[in-house]
C-alpha cells in the first residue's frame, strides 16, 4: 500500500513539474509583430481608364450530342420473314430507301387479287344500276307523255259531249283510259326512284371494295420495309425464317449525318439569345477539334427547379474547323462544349472579373482618388453590374452603373487594398481594361 501512494507521488511531482516548465517557457517566448498595411507605405498599383466600347457577349453550356432523327423501326404487318437487308449490322449506314427486310407476301397478295375481282363484279353491277336507272327515266317520258296524250283525248270528249255530239259513255271511256295512264306514269316513277336507290347502293358497295382493295394494297407495300431515310442502323439483324409481330420493334435507325447539343441555358443567359445565332462546339474527348453549330430550337418555358431554358444546338455538317490533328468522327452520346455568341453590348463600360471584389455579397471596383492631404488614395465604390447569376461566368463583366469614364480603377494588387488605403500609381495606364 505505502508502494502505491508513493508511486502516485511521484507521478503529481513529474506532471506539476512539467506545467511549470511548459509556463515559464511561453512566458519568455518573445512577443509576433503586429504589422499593418498601411505601416507599408503607399503599395505600388496598377490601374486602367474606364472607357466605353463594344463588349463581346457569350454563353458557355455544356451538353450531350443526339442525332437530329431517329426512328425506331418496326414492322406494320407480322408474318415470317423472307428477306433481310445483307447491308443491316449495328452500326452500318443505309441510305433513304434501301430495303431492311421483307415480310412474307403471299397471303396479301391473294387479298389484293381477291379484292379486285370483288371492285371488278362491284362495277359491272354499278354499271347494270345505271343502265336500269337510263332505261326507267324513258319509260317514266314515254308513260308521261301517253298520260298527257290521254288528258288532252279527255277533254276533248268532255267538250264533244257537253256539244251533244257524243254521249255520256264516251266520255267515262275516256276517263277511264286516263286514270289507267296515270297508274302507268306511278309505276313509272316508282322504277326510277327504285332503280336510283339501286344505284346509290351499288355506288357504296363500289366505294367500300375499293377501300378495302386499297388497304390490302397498303398492306402488301408495307411487306417491305424501307429506310425513310439515310443514317446508321442501332440493333442485331433478324433471322430469314423468322416471324415477326407488328409494331414490335427490330432496331433504331440514327440520323447521325446531322447532330444536335441539346443544352439548358439559364434564364439570365437567354436575354438577346435567338435562333439562328452561331456557336462553336468542342469536345473534351476529341481536345483541339471545334464544329460550328447554330441555335435551331429555344424552349418556349423555364424549368421551375432549375430555371434554365432547353436549347438545341445542330452542329454543321459541312466539317470540323480543327485546331489540332484529331479529326475524329464524332458520334451520338460524346460529351460536348459550346459557347454561343451572343449581340454584344455596345458603349459599355466592362472590366476583367479579377479587377472586383466582393463586400457582403455586393461587387466593389477600387477607384483611384485623393485624400484631403491629395494623396492618392483607393476608394472601394459598389458598382451594379448589367447582369447577374450564372451570367458572371465570362472573362469581361459589363457594368450598368456606378462608375464614370475616365475614372481610373485601380486592377492589381487587390489583396493588399482597403478602402482608403494610401497608393502609389504609375503614370501610365496598365492597359486595356477588357485585355
Amino acid at each position: 500500500m505505502s508502494r502505491l501512494l508513493i508511486s502516485l507521488l511521484c507521478v503529481a511531482a513529474l506532471v506539476a513539474g512539467s506545467l511549470s516548465l511548459s509556463a515559464w517557457i511561453a512566458a519568455s517566448a518573445p512577443q509576433p509583430v503586429q504589422v499593418a498595411v498601411s505601416d507599408l507605405g503607399p503599395v505600388p498599383v496598377e490601374w486602367v481608364q474606364a472607357r466605353r466600347s463594344v463588349v463581346p457577349r457569350s454563353v458557355s453550356v455544356q451538353g450531350t450530342l443526339h442525332p437530329a432523327r431517329t426512328a425506331d423501326l418496326a414492322p406494320e404487318v407480322g408474318g415470317r420473314l423472307v428477306e433481310v437487308s445483307d447491308q443491316w449490322r449495328s452500326g452500318a449506314w443505309v441510305d433513304a430507301g434501301t430495303l431492311l427486310w421483307r415480310v412474307n407476301p403471299d397471303e396479301l397478295t391473294l387479298e389484293v387479287g381477291r379484292g379486285v375481282a370483288l371492285l371488278e363484279q362491284a362495277d359491272a353491277a354499278l354499271q347494270q344500276a345505271r343502265l336500269v336507272v337510263t332505261q326507267s327515266q324513258v319509260a317514266e317520258v314515254s308513260a308521261r307523255e301517253h298520260r298527257d296524250a290521254l288528258a288532252r283525248e279527255e277533254g276533248r270528249v268532255d267538250r264533244l259531249v257537253s256539244e251533244g255530239h257524243l254521249r255520256a259513255s264516251d266520255l267515262d271511256a275516256a276517263v277511264a283510259r286516263r286514270s289507267l295512264a296515270d297508274q302507268g306514269l306511278r309505276e313509272a316513277e316508282a322504277r326510277v326512284e327504285n332503280s336510283s336507290v339501286a344505284v346509290r347502293s351499288a355506288e357504296a358497295l363500289r366505294s367500300e371494295r375499293e377501300q378495302v382493295l386499297e388497304l390490302a394494297r397498303t398492306r402488301l407495300s408495307k411487306t417491305a420495309a424501307l429506310a425513310p431515310f439515310g443514317g446508321r442502323l442501332e440493333g442485331h439483324a433478324p433471322a430469314v425464317g423468322g416471324f415477326v409481330a407488328p409494331g414490335v420493334p427490330l432496331a433504331q435507325l440514327l440520323d447521325v449525318g446531322t447532330l444536335r447539343l441539346l443544352v439548358h441555358v439559364s434564364a439570365e443567359q437567354t436575354l438577346g439569345l435567338r435562333l439562328g445565332m452561331a456557336a462553336s462546339v468542342g469536345f473534351p474527348a476529341q481536345p483541339g477539334e471545334i464544329r460550328p453549330a447554330r441555335v435551331v430550337s429555344i424552349g418556349a418555358q423555364a424549368d421551375p427547379l432549375t430555371r434554365s431554358i432547353p436549347v438545341e444546338l445542330e452542329l454543321d455538317s459541312g466539317g470540323a474547323v480543327s485546331l489540332g490533328e484529331s479529326g475524329g468522327v464524332l458520334a451520338a452520346g460524346f460529351y460536348a462544349e459550346a459557347v454561343i455568341d451572343l449581340d454584344p453590348l455596345e458603349r459599355t463600360i466592362a472590366f476583367q472579373r479579377e479587377a472586383f471584389t466582393f463586400t457582403d455579397g455586393l461587387p466593389h471596383l477600387f477607384v483611384l482618388a485623393q485624400d484631403e492631404q491629395g494623396r492618392d488614395v483607393v476608394l472601394a465604390r459598389p458598382v451594379e453590374l448589367t447582369q447577374r447569376g450564372t451570367v458572371l461566368g465570362g472573362a469581361l463583366w459589363a457594368l450598368g452603373g456606378g462608375i464614370e469614364e475616365g475614372e481610373r480603377i485601380v486592377v492589381s494588387p487587390l489583396s493588399l487594398l482597403t478602402h482608403g488605403a494610401r497608393v502609389q500609381i504609375r503614370d501610365t495606364a496598365a492597359g486595356d481594361p477588357a485585355r
